[in-house]
């Protein structure tokens, strides 16, 4: 005999296949040859566009020290990802959206790399071109 649950009655054994049921269908679901082809890629170009906006995020509060322009970033992202998407599009145009996103962003960040230097502030990126008895 099963120790009943409070949750109408069911039993552990029955909630219990009842999670492995809905588990089977989330890996079929991720696992459905339509869908499995842009699930991954999707996932891949949007954490590379939000990864590439975390960089720039972190890099003007490094230089600023100012929260609410941190926050203001953050929220332009966020507005303009809802503004500029693309409505109804398959799956593969939202993938190359993202990824086009993400290839503009990661420019941006290559740009102010080689500007600035490998460090996020630009008072370190200084310090590291400064050469010549100044420096000693």
């Amino acid at each position: 005999m099963h120790r009943r649950t409070d949750l109408s009655g069911y039993t552990q054994a029955d909630l219990d296949k009842v999670a492995l049921r809905l588990n089977l269908e989330i890996l079929r679901f991720f696992l459905d040859a339509e869908h499995a082809a842009f699930w991954f890629p999707y996932f891949a170009a949007f954490a590379a566009a939000m990864t590439a906006m975390r960089v720039l995020i972190a890099w003007v509060y490094a230089n600023t020290k100012s929260l609410l322009l941190a926050q203001f970033m953050h929220m332009s992202s966020t507005g303009s990802l809802v503004i500029f998407s693309p409505a109804r599009v398959t799956a593969a145009q939202e993938t190359l959206w993202y990824s086009v996103y993400a290839a503009a962003l990661w420019l941006v960040v290559v740009v102010v790399v080689v500007r600035w230097g490998k460090c996020l502030t630009r008072d370190s990126a200084d310090e590291e071109i400064s050469i010549g008895p100044a420096a000693r």
